[in-house]
């Protein structure tokens, strides 16, 4: 249907290449900054404009058209913004997506369009900047304008940490419950994980009065029909202070990737904990922040820290000196000293205030360390960039996949103290969900990853363990734990019922509840 998608650069098929170049044709004698973008040569050439009305609200669709209009052209401005002279600026919405005409804002990295050529020398294909001085002076612009705002927020809450630490607020004992926070998004892929967390706090009697453990759910809008139907909203007179079981709870919160584009989809979770919407939380006593693909165990109950509680062994640096030596260097430019701590998992859990604010850290951190990390013109982005050089793939050098756990660990290394670092030998939160030999008294909650071995998260939305024999497991070590919370939180598997007798039989009639008393 003629719609321009942005898509990755294709430099080995002369077929590809033709698809994928752009032809400047300039439209008034000795105005060089007025052109048409034609795609193909001669009488095959078509026109890449914007369309004349907009479809839906103010969004127009940037398509090839067979002719040229003259509803307007393109200008190439300073900033390296698409303009057209009908009003608005090119704009990509997502990866392999449709480009729109957008209100121009220079500080969206969403529209900023470099112009190349392509040359070929000894059958290899490059594109380098019409003018590399021009490009490098301009990247280097962007990335500082850019860094000092984000340093901007960074400093906020570094100075709200300096008044806490002043006057105490970390050290005061507040509320009497706990909490877990997720952030639903839109959309239903949250619904499996979520469903397989209520039926797990139940089974082992977290949501027991005793317990006082409630799940909160900051929402999505177009999520709020789908959650289930236990779920209470939150309202004016809501008291996180009563005494009663476990609850869970929702209100409504549009995340900050759909209010601010310098914030990406991940960091809805984060910024959920402390925006105003939230501000109960720092009633409650204990605070979680998790991924929602994560299992509470038999651990959690009665689990109550005073300090800040955080898997240290993700191996999110792989150990190699080059990401931990640019992690450590982007913590120097936010005004933060690295104290060599690394390898910090996603999941905290700890006294309220303390758990918010690394959130909020974070999520300005995460903001600062994508430009000072993967700005523009930095290594991962350089003049001639196609594709990802091999120092910025996965295990090779700093990634952008993992940006977000750079800034926990940056964040983390500003909010924890040397002995809460040197008492986390082992995997409280975040703990494995594939291994048999590990009891589910030693962590306190495992995390569902991207492995394909039991348990596994995909093979579980596949349907794979829909027939699974569940008379089969050891719910006591974390693997047959938690294939038997997800597989019968979704009222599939057989024998479930053997499985819990064999229980029963092994712990001398233990209750989950009980199981991890004492130990």
């Amino acid at each position: 249907n003629g719609m321009v998608f942005t898509y990755a650069c294709a430099l080995t098929r002369r077929g590809d290449i033709s698809k994928q170049s752009l032809i400047v044709k300039i439209v008034e004698n000795g105005d060089r900054t007025r052109f048409r973008l034609l795609l193909g040569s001669g009488s095959s050439s078509k026109c890449v404009e914007p369309e004349t009305q907009p479809r839906q609200g103010d969004e127009r669709i940037v398509r090839v058209l067979s002719d040229c209009t003259d509803s307007g052209v393109w200008r190439w401005s300073y900033d390296a913004l698409l303009e057209w002279s009908g009003g608005g600026c090119l704009a990509s919405l997502n990866g392999q997506d449709r480009t729109v005409l957008a209100p121009c804002d220079k500080k969206n990295d969403d529209q900023i369009v470099e112009v190349g050529v392509a040359t070929t020398e000894l059958n290899e294909t490059k594109i380098f900047p019409i003018d590399m001085e021009l490009w490098k002076e301009r990247m280097d612009r962007t990335r500082q304008e850019e860094m000092k705002l984000a340093k901007v927020e960074v400093d906020k809450v570094l100075n709200e940490i300096a008044e806490y630490n002043r006057t105490g607020a970390f050290e005061k004992d507040t509320g009497t419950r706990r909490a877990v926070v997720f952030y639903v998004d839109k959309g239903s892929g949250f619904l499996a994980y979520l469903t397989w967390w209520m039926f797990t706090w139940k089974k082992i009697g977290l949501d027991a009065e005793e317990e006082a453990f409630d799940i909160i759910l900051l929402t999505h809008p177009k999520s709020i029909n789908k959650l289930p139907k236990e779920c209470r909203k939150i309202d004016d007179k809501f008291d996180p202070e009563a005494a009663g079981p476990g609850q869970c709870l929702f209100k409504e919160l549009l995340p900050i990737s759909e209010r601010d584009h310098k914030y990406d989809n991940y960091l809805n979770s984060q910024e959920c904990l402390f925006n105003n919407a939230s501000n109960f939380l720092k009633s409650y006593k204990i605070v979680i922040r998790a991924d929602l693909d994560t299992f509470p165990t038999p651990r959690m109950v009665g689990y109550w820290p005073k300090d800040v509680i955080c898997n240290r062994n993700a191996g999110t640096t792989h150990y190699r000196k080059n990401i931990e030596d640019a992690i450590i260097e982007t913590a120097a430019a936010a005004g933060i000293e690295h104290q060599h701590w690394h390898n910090t998992d996603s999941a905290w859990m700890g006294p309220s205030l303390r758990i918010i604010t690394l959130s909020k850290l974070t999520t300005y951190l995460a903001r600062f360390t994508r430009v000072h990390m993967f700005g523009p013109g930095t290594l991962c982005r350089c003049a001639t960039c196609t594709e990802l050089p091999r120092e910025c793939e996965w295990g090779q050098g700093i990634y952008a996949g993992t940006l977000l756990l750079y800034a926990q660990e940056i964040a983390m290394n500003k909010m924890w103290s040397q002995r809460e670092y040197d008492e986390q030998t082992y995997a409280i939160l975040d703990g494995s969900c594939t291994e048999e030999k590990i009891s589910v008294c030693t962590p306190a909650l495992l995390h569902a990853r991207h492995n394909s071995e039991p348990f596994s998260k995909f093979a579980f939305l596949r349907g794979d363990y829909s027939d699974y024999d569940l008379g089969s497991l050891d719910i006591t070590n974390v693997r047959d734990f938690a294939v038997f919370m997800a597989v019968s939180s979704a009222g599939q598997g057989k024998r479930g019922e053997v499985a819990l007798q064999k229980y029963k039989e092994k712990e001398n009639g233990k209750e989950l509840s009980d199981l991890c008393k004492n130990t």
